[in-house]
């Protein structure tokens, strides 16, 4: 066999692994990554965007003081997230974050602190049904229509803290059962 074809071999391999989540994947330069937890922090890196090709299997994403404007919808091939922090970003909405941009089957946490939201979709959170702590400090919203909040059956512990909030709809909790820490 010639060096390109062994080569070649090689890079297929990899990639099938990579694919598979069967290899640890690329931490970049300016992120922290913990093969053994798996966790990957890329914090006050700088970031626009996601980093491409982190290990399949994370835990945890911290993307926290970062440049983020947007929720991008790469993230949702790590479907093992229990953690996500994008605090101290410049998201501005939350849109719908289901299929295609959080995966939603083991995630338990969502930091959202200290960006510029001020508005939240209705059926946002709709697809994140197995939440336990979501955390929208110092943020923009003004008001919570009980619709966007709804599906949150399994919802522990929600922060609202340093909102400019004017408005709760009566039934805004409906539905939380589990609710055991709130804060305005």
């Amino acid at each position: 066999m010639s060096k390109k074809t062994v080569d070649m071999s090689m890079l297929l391999v990899t990639v099938w692994l990579y694919m598979l989540g069967l290899s640890q994947g690329i931490c970049p330069s300016k992120c922290v990554c913990d093969e053994s937890v798996p966790s990957v922090q890329c914090v006050s890196a700088g970031l626009a965007d996601l980093p491409e090709q982190l290990n399949y299997q994370i835990r945890t994403l911290n993307l926290a003081h970062n440049n983020l404007r947007q929720l991008s919808r790469a993230v949702s091939v790590y479907s093992h997230l229990e953690v996500i922090i994008l605090s101290h970003n410049r998201l501005s909405s939350i849109d719908h974050l289901g299929p295609g941009s959080i995966p939603n089957a083991a995630l338990n946490a969502l930091h959202l602190q200290k960006n510029r939201i001020a508005t939240i979709a209705k059926g946002a959170f709709h697809l994140l049904q197995r939440l336990q702590h979501l955390h929208l400090d110092e943020n923009l919203l003004r008001s919570l229509p009980s619709e966007r909040l709804s599906s949150l059956s399994y919802l522990e512990v929600l922060s609202l803290n340093r909102n400019p909030l004017r408005e709760l709809q009566a039934n805004v909790f409906h539905g939380m059962d589990q609710l055991m820490h709130l804060e305005l």
